[in-house]
């Protein structure tokens, strides 16, 4: 089965979601998946669960606050983790042992200068035939859209934050 590229985008909530719900689904029908997350930290309810269903997860474990909110030293540090993940990510996807990988907050990632846009471009035009892959995240450049299969935009019509309720343990982390 020839693998596709999907982008998940847009500025409302469900990306990350979307790309869980087709991990679980792939690891359902016994495919082997690997999520990789940029720019989240530790705290997030859906790793565990990721883990215990026998999906590989990649984190950044050292993102304790927005980038908006970082120092200059603090944002080279989380480009400099970005990095070192993506090479992680372009290793696996290299090795053939993956049906699916999530690519979850690349666009983030690119956005903080901490991976290239060439390096998920040629992720992409350089993965194996069978292999899947999600990428996620906000303002989705053309060139991977136009590389893409899918591309679904998820748009916040209303968002709670938008009346100050901040994220909840559970739904949005």
């Amino acid at each position: 089965m020839k693998g596709l590229v999907h982008i998940y985008t847009g500025n409302g909530k469900g990306k990350t979601s979307s790309a869980i719900g087709l991990a679980i689904r792939a690891i359902g029908a016994e495919k082997r998946v690997l999520f990789a997350q940029f720019l989240k930290g530790c705290e997030s309810s859906e790793v565990d669960v990721l883990k215990k269903l026998g999906i590989k997860v990649l984190r950044m474990c050292d993102v304790t606050k927005f980038t908006w909110q970082m120092t200059k030293d603090e944002c080279i540090a989380v480009q400099e983790a970005c990095a070192k993940l993506l090479n992680e990510v372009v290793f696996e996807a290299k090795s053939g042992r993956w049906d699916l990988i999530v690519v979850d907050e690349a666009m983030g990632a690119l956005a903080n200068k901490g991976v290239s846009l060439a390096t998920l471009c040629h992720l992409v035009d350089d993965k194996p035939n069978e292999l899947e892959i999600v990428f996620t995240g906000r303002n989705a450049p053309r060139e991977l859209l136009e590389r893409a299969d899918y591309v679904s935009e998820i748009n916040a019509l209303k968002h709670p934050l938008d009346k100050g309720v901040k994220a909840r343990r559970g739904i949005e982390f």
